[in-house]
């Protein structure tokens, strides 16, 4: 997870580029961060979210960013439902 979360720190500072930016969303590396943003190791998200907001500034990466925002926060909403689910059936 320290390697994920350093790479994902060298891609923020890397990002602050219009230019390196947009190559992200060519080369198709923004939804893969955005998808970190499940793991919960600190690190990892702390270097996402700088990642994420950095990429949600600029206007052609916005919508890419919302959609799989989107796409994450329902699969972990399921997750947690699904748990969730199992969890009061036990304790009754």
């Amino acid at each position: 997870m320290q390697v994920l979360a350093n790479t994902l720190g060298a891609l923020h500072e890397f990002a602050y580029s219009k230019r390196n930016l947009l190559t992200l969303k060519d080369d198709r590396v923004i939804p893969v961060v955005v998808r970190t943003l499940s793991i919960t190791e600190s690190a990892v998200l702390v270097n996402a979210t700088r990642l994420v907001a950095v990429c949600a500034k600029e206007r052609s990466c916005r919508r890419l960013v919302s959609i799989f925002s989107q796409i994450v926060l329902q699969t972990i909403l399921a997750t947690v439902l699904r748990h969730a689910g199992g969890i009061l059936k036990n304790s009754f």
